[in-house]
């Protein structure tokens, strides 16, 4: 996409009519929501979207960190809510009713999407107000060829697929041979574009996008390999005992799973999976009497997407960063990207005053005497 100027395009033909309106970045909030929702996704999304959408919204004047922090909060969105989504399967698989049998994962994304709609609603307007797009430049308008536009089609297709097979590999592959294809037909790219040799070393379209996501594994790679250092340094024996207390009061246990949960997942750079995994046993051995199952499920997966995902060193932050480097936009920082990322901060706001209020917190049933039946 960016080879072809798709985004050069979009910003020529298109910013007329959205110049001067908020649109754009609560606009590319949803779809990112919509894309992460569909796959289950919340790295694949920040990979897909933001080789289309930031440098659209640059070439518009947008501001940057704004358009990234809506990217990583659609991101997030997804992989709170989606069923397919490994932290709501892991936060389902890890708590079990009082016969001791894993919740249904569709009841345990029934009872969170309440929540996370409502943040998403609270977050939606700080980015319609966080500035307009402006009028495309004379340049750009110079240069915009109508051609560029059909490069839609591969980013259409990437959505279509991603949605209908849940399979966000598939769909990104799929998308990326499609806007080779078109590309090549409407002339938009030359085949030297795509691979060639200068003085022995490949360069091209391939190779370069294969070199700017390495440095991306391998820092996911990296992150892995701390949080199973973290893991077996005794982390989950320390939060086991501030979780242990059988007669805490409903309020006084979530308050005490909200907290191991936002220190486990900090601990970890928020690779949430394994936050949820690791929080989510603790947490159905030691709090199960004191916090519905159904409840725990959400909390656990609302807090590890919340602040945690947002730090300047989680795993989030560096692979958006990472993806938006191409752009070499000096307003784009860890700590600009912290405070523009809004979803995660709505998201552990609606939940404290949940824990605080007690709103959505459900009667407890009593323990099974022995002579219950699984």
């Amino acid at each position: 996409m960016k080879a072809a100027g798709l985004a050069e395009a979009l910003a020529a033909f298109t910013g007329g009519a959205i110049a001067g309106t908020p649109l754009l970045t609560p606009a590319v909030f949803l779809i990112s929501s919509l894309l992460a929702t569909a796959t289950g996704s919340s790295i694949s999304t920040i990979l897909a979207a933001s080789p289309i959408f930031l440098p659209f919204g640059a070439a518009l004047g947008c501001d940057v960190p704004l358009m990234a922090g809506a990217i990583l909060s659609g991101a997030i969105f997804g992989d709170n809510l989606a069923p397919v989504s490994d932290v709501a399967i892991i936060s389902a698989m890890t708590q079990t009713d009082k016969f001791g049998k894993p919740l249904d994962l569709g009841r345990v994304v029934k009872t969170r999407f309440p929540f996370a709609v409502i943040a998403l609603i609270i977050a939606l307007p700080f980015y319609a107000l966080g500035g307009s797009a402006s009028e495309p430049s004379a340049a750009l308008n110079a240069a915009a060829d109508p051609m560029r536009l059909l490069m839609l089609i591969p980013v259409v297709l990437l959505i279509y697929i991603a949605i209908k097979m849940r399979d966000a590999l598939h769909a990104v592959t799929m998308a990326t041979v499609a806007g080779l294809i078109i590309g090549l037909l409407t002339g938009v790219i030359e085949p030297s574009q795509i691979v060639r040799v200068e003085n022995g070393s490949i360069s091209g379209i391939l190779t370069g996008g294969i070199a700017n996501v390495s440095g991306i594994m391998l820092m996911c790679l990296a992150l892995f390999g701390f949080t199973g250092v973290i893991e077996h340094a005794g982390l989950a024996d320390a939060t086991a005992k501030f979780l242990t207390n059988e007669n805490q009061s409903p309020r006084r246990a979530e308050v005490t799973l909200a907290v191991a949960t936002v220190f486990i997942s900090t601990c970890l750079a928020a690779v949430t999976s394994v936050a949820v995994a690791l929080a989510g046993q603790l947490a159905d051995r030691l709090l199960r009497r004191s916090i519905d199952p159904y409840r725990r499920a959400y909390l656990l997966a609302g807090f590890a997407n919340s602040i945690p995902v947002i730090l300047p060193f989680s795993a989030f932050s560096l692979i958006t960063l990472s993806a938006a480097s191409a752009l070499g936009d000096p307003a784009l920082t860890p700590f600009s990207l912290m405070t523009a990322t809004f979803y995660p901060i709505a998201l552990f706001v609606v939940f404290s005053v949940s824990i605080a209020t007690g709103i959505g917190r459900p009667k407890i049933s009593g323990e099974p005497q022995s002579s219950d039946k699984a």
